[in-house]
């Protein structure tokens, strides 16, 4: 589907995609597509969201920005159960009225970063 976002894992060497509320994976030995189960209220879309793969815990994040303070939102995922759950972080989210920002992990400091106009969030 358009506008979905995607991270890749090499401890698992699977590729895994998120749009709307659905999660799907591609095993890169299989060469195959699957669709994983769902259990995630937060809406992935990438005008609204951050996508990463924390190598660090193994797990997949996804992070939304509120358009205003208060509102955002994040899940983690792991491979090990397929189950996605809410994340609550020391501190505020992030939010930005008309950007959903961009993001990345660093694994050499263990932090998810996120860029907004203005403004830069650490998880």
């Amino acid at each position: 589907m358009q506008e979905q976002q995607a991270a890749y894992s090499p401890k698992h060497r699977k590729l895994v995609a998120v749009i709307g509320a659905h999660t799907h994976m591609f095993d890169i030995g299989l060469n195959q597509w699957s669709k994983l189960p769902g259990g995630r209220t937060l809406q992935a879309h990438d005008a609204r969201t951050v996508f990463v793969y924390d190598s660090h815990t193994d797990t997949f994040l996804l992070m939304q920005a509120g358009r205003k303070s208060g509102e955002g939102a994040l899940a983690g995922m792991s491979l090990t159960d397929g189950k996605w759950r809410s994340l609550q972080p020391d501190g505020p989210l992030p939010y930005a009225r008309w950007s959903p920002g961009e993001g990345f992990y660093h694994p050499q400091h263990n932090v998810f970063v996120c860029h907004f106009p203005g403004k830069v969030w650490v998880y």
